[in-house]
C-alpha cells in the first residue's frame, strides 16, 4: 500500500516539476497573475506533458 501511495505522490510531483520546466521558467504563483504564464502553460507545457503521459502508457501496455 505505501508502495502505491509514493509511486502515485512522486507521479505528482514529477508532472508539476515538468509543468514548471522549460526555457521560460513558471512559478506556480506566477500562474494566477500573469495571463501569459497561463498561456504557456495551457498552450506548451500542458499538451507536452499529456503527450508524454499517454506515449508511456502506451509503451507500458505494449510491453515495451
Amino acid at each position: 500500500m505505501w508502495r502505491t501511495l509514493l509511486g502515485v505522490a512522486l507521479f505528482g510531483a514529477l508532472s508539476v516539476y515538468a509543468l514548471c520546466t522549460g526555457v521560460i521558467p513558471l512559478n506556480p504563483a506566477d500562474l494566477l497573475h500573469d495571463p501569459a504564464a497561463r498561456e504557456i502553460l495551457f498552450v506548451s507545457r500542458l499538451p507536452r506533458l499529456l503527450a508524454v503521459l499517454i506515449t508511456g502508457a502506451a509503451l507500458a501496455m505494449a510491453g515495451t
